[in-house]
C-alpha cells in the first residue's frame, strides 16, 4: 500500500479546491488530497497529480515511482514423516522474487525460539528431539527489503523400526535344467506394521521392480550359477531397501542333438504332354521331390542314359522330341549326404515319340447354287478333305466372321438366306484332325457371294400399262417423270448399272417401248434424245449393264460405322448408300468396266474418302472405308 499526498500543493492567489490522481496502473483515479493506493503489478510506474483552485486554473505535476513487487516464499520438508532425533532437510530454492533478489531467508523451526534463525542461502537442516507437532514457518527478504512468509506443519514421530526379510525360498530345487520356470518367494516382518514392498535382483540386475507382490516368477534361460536376492521396505526409511536376503541357484543347459538329416525323394517325374507325340514337339519335364528338412535340392536330367542338364536348382526341363522311344531320367541331391558326382535319388520314364503327323487339306469348297441368290434360297456347302495320315476330320463353317456351325463330323452346311443377309458374303470352310491346332488346320473362302432381295419390280410416278419383265432382277425401279404414260412397257434386257440417266422428248408420250440391247420411242423418237432426263434405277446386285461383257467387274464399298454416304466413280455421283433399292447396313454395290483404272470417292457429309483402284476383268473387289481412316481393299 502506497500513502500519496499533494499537502505541499498551494496557490499563490487563491485556493485549491480539487485534486485528480492518476496512479498510472489504469485502475482507478482519486480526487482526495491524501490517498492510499495499492498496486497489483511491480515495476516502475508515472503518477500524475492535477489540481484545479477556485478560479478554475489547472496545473499537473508527474512523478516516476518504482513498486517493489513482494517475493514468493515456499519450501519443502525431507523427510515428510520424520522421527525423533532425525535430520531434517528443508529446501526453499522454489521461493522467487520477480522483480529482484532474495537476500535472506529466516527459519522458525517451530521449537520456541524468540528469533528465527537466519541463512543466506535456502537451505537449512533442524533436528528434532521430542515426538510432537511443530510450526515451521519460512521468511524471506529481498533486495528492497520487501518480505513474504509461508508455514507447514511437520509431525515428529517416535523412531520406526526397519523391517527384516526373513525367508527367500524357491519351489524348485537346484540345480535345473536351462527353461525350466522357478517361483521365488520372500517373507518379512515389520514391528509397526507398516505395509511393505518388495524388489527382486538377479547377478546385480533389477528384474522385478518395487511392488507389494512378495513372489517372482522366473524363466531360466542361461546355465550357470545365479544369486537372487530379495529385499524389502516400509517407506519410512531407505527407498533403496531395508532389508534383505539372497540365495544362489543353479541352471544347467541340455545339449540337444539334431536328429539325423534325411535324404530327399523323388515324388514324380512328368511331361507336361501325354505320349505318344509328334517329332519337333517341345515337351516340358517337371521333377516333384521332397526333402523332410526342406533342404534345397538339386535336379539333373538325362536322356536316353545321357547327361542333357547339369546340377540345377530349377526342377524343370524342355525337350525338343526326335522320333522313336525316349528314356527321360532325373537325380537329386540336397547336398548332405551323396557326395560330389553322386545322387540322392533317381527316377526315370519311358515315352514313344511319333513321326511328324500331316494336316488335312481340302480338295474344294463349292455350293450346289451359283451366285446370285434371292433371299429364301437355300444354299448347301460342300467341302471336300483329305488327310494323309487317315484322321478323322472335323469341319466348320463362317459366314462373313461368325461360325454358323461349329465343329462336327459334317462336311455340308445348308444356308437359307435371310432378307438382312442382302449383299455381299464371305463364305469360309475350316478343318482340323485334333492333331494341330484346334482352331482349324486348313481353310477355303467363297468371296463375293450374293444375295439379292426377291421383291417384284416397282414403279414409280409413272402411269404404266401392261408392263412386263423378261430380265431376271430383283428390286428394280423405273422412275418416270409424270408426264409421260408408258404402254405396253416390256424389259428383256439384263439389267446391271445403277443410276443410269436416258433422255426422251418432253413431249413425248411412249408407247411400245423396249429397254433392251436398243431403245425404241413411238412417234420416231430416237433412243437417245436429250431433252428430258429420266433415271432408271436398277437393283443392289445386277449381272452387267445393256451390251455389258464379260469384262466388267462388280465393286462393293463396306463400311461398319458410316451410312447415309454418297459415292462418286471417276467423279460422277452414281448414288448414295441405304437409298432406293440399297439397304442401310453399310454396304453399297455397283460395276465398273474392267483392265481399266478407276476414281472412287466416298463422301459422309463431312470428309472425302477418295481411292484409285486398278480392276481386273470380271474380278470382285471389296473397299473398305471407316471414319477418319484411309480407304483399303
Amino acid at each position: 500500500m502506497v500513502n500519496f499526498t499533494a499537502a505541499l500543493s498551494e496557490d499563490p492567489d487563491g485556493k485549491i479546491i480539487g485534486y485528480t490522481w492518476d496512479f498510472g496502473d489504469n485502475r482507478t483515479v482519486d480526487h482526495n488530497e491524501t490517498v492510499l493506493h495499492s498496486y497489483r503489478d511491480g515495476g516502475k510506474m508515472l503518477v500524475r497529480l492535477s489540481v484545479v483552485d477556485n478560479d478554475g486554473a489547472t496545473a499537473d505535476v508527474l512523478q516516476e515511482i518504482f513498486i517493489n513487487k513482494p517475493p514468493v516464499a515456499m519450501f519443502s520438508i525431507d523427510p515428510v514423516e520424520p522421527e525423533k532425533g532425525e535430520l531434517v532437510s528443508f529446501d526453499a530454492s522454489e521461493s522467487d522474487d520477480f522483480d529482484g533478489d532474495i537476500k535472506k531467508f529466516l527459519w522458525d523451526f517451530g521449537v520456541g525460539r524468540a528469533e528465527p534463525e537466519v541463512y543466506y542461502s535456502e537451505f537449512a537442516e533442524h533436528t528434532y528431539n521430542r515426538p510432537m507437532m511443530y510450526n515451521v514457518t519460512l521468511t524471506i527478504v529481498d533486495n528492497n527489503g520487501a518480505t513474504a512468509s509461508i508455514s507447514q506443519m511437520v509431525e515428529v514421530r517416535e523412531n520406526n523400526n526397519l523391517p527384516n526379510v526373513e525367508n527367500l525360498r524357491p519351489d524348485a530345487q537346484s540345480p535345473k535344467e536351462n527353461g525350466s520356470i522357478i517361483t521365488w518367494t520372500t517373507e518379512a516382518s515389520d514391528k509397526e506394521s507398516d505395509p511393505l514392498q518388495f524388489q527382486f535382483i538377479l547377478d546385480g540386475q533389477v528384474v522385478q521392480d518395487w511392488s507389494d507382490r512378495s513372489t517372482w516368477v522366473w524363466t531360466a534361460d542361461q546355465a550357470g550359477v545365479h544369486t537372487i536376492e530379495a529385499q524389502a521396505r516400509d517407506g519410512k526409511h531407505s527407498m533403496q531397501g531395508d532389508s534383505s536376503k539372497s540365495a544362489s541357484f543353479e541352471i544347467f543347459e541340455i545339449i540337444v542333438l539334431p536328429p539325423p538329416n534325411n535324404a530327399p525323394l523323388i515324388t514324380s517325374l512328368s511331361p507336361d504332354k501325354v505320349p505318344p507325340q509328334e517329332t519337333g514337339s517341345i515337351i516340358t519335364w517337371t521333377a516333384q521331390a521332397s526333402d523332410p528338412e526342406n533342404d534345397p535340392i538339386l535336379y539333373r536330367f538325362f536322356l536316353n542314359g545321357l547327361v542333357a542338364t547339369d546340377w540345377q536348382p530349377g526342377n524343370q526341363w524342355a525337350w525338343t522330341m526326335s522320333e522313336g522311344e525316349a528314356l527321360i531320367g532325373v537325380q537329386i541331391r540336397d547336398g548332405k549326404h551323396a557326395d560330389q558326382d553322386g545322387f540322392d535319388d533317381q527316377k526315370s520314364v519311358n515315352f514313344l515319340v511319333l513321326p511328324p503327323n500331316d494336316k488335312p487339306v481340302i480338295t474344294s469348297f463349292e455350293s450346289d447354287k451359283l451366285s446370285p441368290q434371292q433371299t429364301g434360297s437355300t444354299i448347301t456347302w460342300t467341302v471336300v478333305s483329305m488327310d494323309s495320315d487317315g484322321d478323322p476330320l472335323q469341319f466348320q463353317f463362317i459366314l462373313d466372321g461368325q461360325v454358323m456351325q461349329d465343329w462336327s463330323d459334317s462336311s455340308v452346311w445348308s444356308w437359307t438366306a435371310t432378307r438382312d443377309q442382302v449383299g455381299e458374303h464371305v463364305i469360309t470352310a475350316k478343318v482340323r484332325d485334333g492333331k494341330h491346332s484346334m482352331q482349324g488346320d486348313r481353310s477355303d473362302s467363297v468371296i463375293g457371294f450374293i444375295v439379292t432381295q426377291d421383291s417384284p419390280i416397282g414403279y414409280v410416278e409413272s402411269a404404266m400399262e401392261n408392263c412386263t419383265t423378261n430380265a431376271t432382277m430383283t428390286n428394280a425401279t423405273i422412275a418416270y417423270p409424270a408426264e409421260y404414260n408408258l404402254v405396253n412397257t416390256s424389259i428383256s434386257a439384263s439389267v446391271v448399272y445403277r443410276n443410269e440417266t436416258m433422255a426422251y422428248t418432253e413431249e413425248s408420250v411412249m408407247q411400245n417401248v423396249t429397254i433392251g440391247d436398243s431403245l425404241a420411242a413411238s412417234k420416231g423418237y430416237s433412243s437417245m434424245a436429250a431433252s428430258v432426263n429420266e433415271t432408271i434405277a436398277y437393283p443392289a446386285f445386277y449381272a452387267g449393264p445393256p451390251d455389258s461383257s464379260a469384262s466388267d467387274s462388280i465393286a462393293t464399298i463396306v463400311s461398319q460405322e458410316m451410312r447415309g454416304y454418297q459415292v462418286f466413280l471417276d467423279d460422277i455421283y452414281i448414288g448414295t448408300e441405304g437409298e432406293l433399292w440399297d439397304a442401310p447396313d453399310g454396304r453399297f454395290t455397283f460395276s465398273v468396266s474392267g483392265n481399266q483404272m478407276h476414281s472412287i470417292r466416298i463422301y459422309d457429309g463431312q470428309f472425302n474418302y477418295p481411292k484409285s483402284i486398278f480392276f481386273q476383268s470380271g474380278e470382285i473387289k471389296t473397299i473398305n472405308v471407316e471414319p477418319g481412316m484411309q480407304v483399303y481393299l
